[in-house]
């Protein structure tokens, strides 16, 4: 969620408001996705979060959606919700793998992962397609798409 607000606030900053438009739909499609045994607080959160960043495109139904949650006061006068930056670090990086210097896969893996949890990583996402005794040389760039 904290990416997407990340996002938004830049879309609408920049004013690309289709790109901000689109934010919300992956908002709505995240909140959906919370299993509500484990996340009424979360939804809870999310929900005013949605409702405030909507408020600029349609105030009259953002308004309305407050007062029907029981938010505080005019929803105008609230804060911009902000973005925790200690979770808009990724905890995945995307590798590329190659056979002969072209692209053949793309994996996700934990970030500063061992070179050699890397190699076996990437060798089993490869292997239908290359044989295995003939590999001579393996090179790695941990932490960084190729």
């Amino acid at each position: 969620m904290h990416k997407l607000l990340h996002g938004l606030t830049d879309d609408l900053e920049t004013c690309k408001l289709n790109c901000a438009v689109a934010k919300f739909r992956e908002m709505t499609n995240l909140i959906a996705e919370i299993d509500i045994k484990n996340g009424k607080s979360l939804i809870d959160e999310s929900i005013c979060t949605l409702i405030r960043v909507i408020e600029p495109f349609i105030p009259h139904l953002a308004e309305s959606l407050w007062q029907e949650i029981g938010g505080e006061g005019m929803l105008y006068l609230q804060p911009w919700p902000e973005v925790a930056k200690s979770l808009l670090i990724d905890n995945v990086v995307t590798v590329a793998v190659q056979i002969n210097g072209k692209l053949s896969t793309i994996i996700e893996v934990a970030i500063n992962l061992p070179k050699e949890e890397l190699k076996k990583i990437a060798m089993s996402s490869v292997s239908n397609k290359i044989d295995q005794n003939k590999v001579r040389t393996i090179y790695t760039v941990p932490n960084k798409i190729e």
